[in-house]
């Protein structure tokens, strides 16, 4: 645990916290027609860790969180794919959560958080709020920890080949990168061989995903090249597209955006319009096929690709 301590919240911020916790768990239950597993509910807090909150510190995305559950031995979480399958809806919710966790605890000590505070943070949570959980009682978690991550070793401009489920790569260059998490240039095409060809033949499939660096670091997902003139096929920043919510206005009647990564300070966040809404899938069915989605694991990324996901668009520039 940090020096801010397990003192920070109030009794009233804790209970609003849990009311943004219950509006994480109603956006699983609608997806994945279920309560989520604490492993599970943990994993979708590391993916969505507001790495671009001024009082955020240095902290890796996604940001890999552990527990303990009444005992000394860390809990091993039974093997799922429901995470992988939500949509950026449930996500979001979760951003929203931590948040207002970092915004309050900055309030209260006047410091950035880490992500050992981060992850005390959530384990007070737990324990506070009597949470649903299918496998655990949330008031028997001892201990929420941060495993440290891999050290990603890309620079911008390296081109990946990322290989798909039976045969076959998609080809991506590296647009950003902070803090363990990316954003990818997805080219158009499947190719048969991890191999770049003609540079000048390459088109945009998508805009700009974004994704964490695990297969990166660990070489799944070679890098092949570095072509730097790649980079002009997406020519804007990575933005992060919000779906409206249900239950609130905080992302406008249809959906809101922001910069991923921001050259300084907090992200601009913005509102959007209908028109664009609707151009970027927004108002789509969360069950329709070609749903807007942005942020994707680096594990489930190449099923997505598999079953082409992106081949449709929408492409960098074309709502210009």
């Amino acid at each position: 645990m940090d020096e801010l301590g397990s003192h920070v919240f109030s009794e009233q911020d804790l209970a609003e916290a849990a009311v943004l916790l219950g509006q994480v768990l109603e956006a699983f239950d609608e997806e994945a027609d279920g309560t989520p597993s604490l492993g599970e509910l943990l994993e979708i807090l590391g993916s969505s860790v507001p790495t671009g909150n001024s009082l955020m510190g240095d902290t890796p995305f996604p940001l890999t969180l552990r527990a303990k559950v009444g005992g000394t031995r860390w809990y091993k979480p039974k093997a799922s794919d429901r995470v992988d399958d939500l949509n950026d809806t449930t996500f979001n919710e979760a951003a929203e959560l931590l948040g207002f966790l970092v915004e309050r605890a900055g309030a209260a000590t006047g410091k950035e958080s880490s992500p050992a505070d981060l992850a005390d943070y959530i384990h007070q949570l737990l324990r506070s709020a009597a949470v649903p959980l299918a496998d655990v009682d949330s008031a028997a978690v001892s201990t929420v920890g941060v495993v440290a991550p891999k050290r990603l070793k890309a620079a911008v401009g390296d081109v990946v080949a990322i290989p798909l489920k039976d045969s076959g790569y998609r080809l991506a260059v590296l647009l950003n990168q902070a803090r363990g998490e990316i954003a990818i240039g997805l080219l158009a095409g499947e190719f048969p061989e991890a191999q770049l060809g003609d540079v000048q033949q390459h088109r945009p499939a998508y805009i700009p995903i974004i994704s964490d660096g695990d297969r990166i670091a660990d070489k799944t997902w070679p890098i092949i090249d570095h072509r730097e003139e790649l980079l002009d096929l997406f020519p804007e920043p990575a933005v992060k597209y919000l779906r409206p919510l249900d239950n609130s206005d905080r992302h406008g009647k249809f959906g809101a955006a922001f910069d991923h990564f921001p050259v300084e300070g907090k992200a601009k966040f913005r509102l959007v319009g209908k028109a664009e809404a609707e151009a970027f899938g927004l108002l789509d069915p969360m069950e329709a096929p070609t749903t807007y989605r942005q942020s994707v694991g680096s594990d489930y990324l190449p099923t997505l690709l598999s079953t082409g996901h992106f081949d449709n668009g929408p492409v960098p520039g074309f709502w210009h």
